[in-house]
């Protein structure tokens, strides 16, 4: 928690990464290795879904846990080579309530 602390407190954050069929100069510029890209997109929304990371950074963390829901079962479709890793990261511990 408090290496996020830090790297929050020195202006780091975590950029959403691109749709997959986003045809901005930054992704026509990349190489055409598509699980790469894919495999990267999924890391990226691992680091999203950090309940750590949505805790610090957003200002209404229940709100964005069920955006990056969403947003990682529509990819889960679209990326069906990583659906298993999608949907494992869909609210893990985020909304976890101890009994």
């Amino acid at each position: 928690m408090e290496i996020v602390k830090l790297l929050l407190s020195m202006g780091e954050t975590i950029d959403d990464p691109h749709d997959v069929n986003c045809k901005c100069d930054e992704c026509d510029a990349r190489d055409d290795d598509e699980i790469r890209w894919a495999k990267t997109r999924l890391t990226c929304y691992r680091a999203l879904a950090s309940p750590v990371y949505i805790v610090l950074q957003s200002q209404d963390p229940f709100l964005r846990a069920f955006q990056l829901s969403n947003k990682l079962n529509q990819l889960s479709i679209v990326e069906k080579s990583y659906k298993v890793g999608s949907i494992s990261l869909n609210l893990h511990p985020i909304l976890h309530v101890s009994a």
